[in-house]
């Protein structure tokens, strides 16, 4: 996740235009083989999405036949 995140814009008004001109949201599918598979954020991931400022969405695809 930490290289996904270096890969955005590290400049808060670069973030602040594009806020201001589009909707920005952070987007993560996760595509698990079952049910009730777990992932974790590690503080420092959580606070580089957090200084972001946009909404963190979450696409789960369970497929348990794959497991």
């Amino acid at each position: 996740m930490v290289e996904v995140l270096d890969q955005l814009p590290s400049a808060g008004d670069v973030m602040q235009r594009l806020r201001d001109s589009y909707e920005v949201q952070l987007r993560i599918a996760l595509h698990l083989g079952g049910f009730n598979e777990g992932f974790d954020l590690s503080p420092e991931v959580v606070e580089r999405i957090a200084k972001l400022s946009v909404p963190m969405v979450f696409d789960i695809y369970a497929d348990p036949e794959d497991a």
